[in-house]
């Protein structure tokens, strides 16, 4: 993980990295994805935790972060690669503009992650729904106190899926990138592994009363052209 204060290499060279998302949670809450793949995705650069054979004795945190409609994905994952020795972690949306989403979310994954795995419920992460850098705060957080209290059994892998809406999985992105270690003797690895669906399935009348919100997001940078700032002044 880079040195915290050190320079952001993108930052230094001048380079202003945003991002726009159109975020309707409730719109994603209501598109239905099914039958994922068999073939799990790996982000480039986040799947050695996974599939080389020097860490598959590493004890595995996992950490899914939930969304409406994903349970097959879940399982999918889950049975392929989540072995049943695992820490997980699930991750709601909370605060939420719909105070009761975390609640029903615990009852549609209960049989998978609290009754065939026995996730205490103390292991819960809250995450904001419409805030990626809450989001990246709190996984960011627990993925570095997982990682130090576990480097006293030689190392660990850090698993990250997430089956939510764009701003939770931008924040989750984020804090990936940023613990992904730079040093190949680092005692941990960052996975981030997904069951990709073969179809959705939405109503055209949800699509059609769909009302998103515009997030923009500055990563690095500026968010205007400080040389006309200056002329201006």
């Amino acid at each position: 993980m880079p040195e915290r204060g050190a320079e952001n290499a993108l930052y230094a060279n001048g380079i202003t990295l945003q991002v726009l998302v159109a975020e309707d949670a409730a719109l994603d809450g209501k598109i239905h994805s099914e039958d994922p793949s068999n073939d799990l995705i790996y982000i480039p650069g986040f799947s050695a935790a996974l599939q080389a054979e020097s860490y598959q004795d590493w004890p595995l945190v996992w950490f899914p972060i939930l969304g409406e409609g994903k349970v097959s994905q879940l399982e999918k994952v889950m049975n392929q690669v989540i072995p049943m020795n695992a820490e997980i972690c699930p991750v709601l949306p909370h605060p939420s503009r719909d105070p009761r989403r975390a609640d029903r979310l615990l009852v549609q994954y209960k049989e998978p992650l609290f009754d065939a795995r026995e996730t205490p419920t103390s292991n819960i992460l809250l995450a904001h729904e419409g805030h990626p850098f809450e989001a990246y705060r709190q996984l960011l957080g627990a993925m570095v106190r997982y990682q130090k209290s576990m480097s006293i059994m030689g190392g660990c892998r850090l698993v990250v899926t997430s089956f939510a809406s764009k701003l939770i999985t931008l924040g989750a992105g984020l804090a990936c990138f940023e613990m992904q270690p730079d040093d190949m003797s680092a005692n941990y690895r960052v996975a981030i592994p997904y069951a990709e669906p073969t179809r959705y399935v939405a109503s055209p009348d949800d699509l059609q009363k769909s009302k998103p919100e515009i997030a923009a997001l500055i990563l690095t940078g500026h968010a205007y052209d400080e040389s006309a700032t200056h002329a201006s002044a």
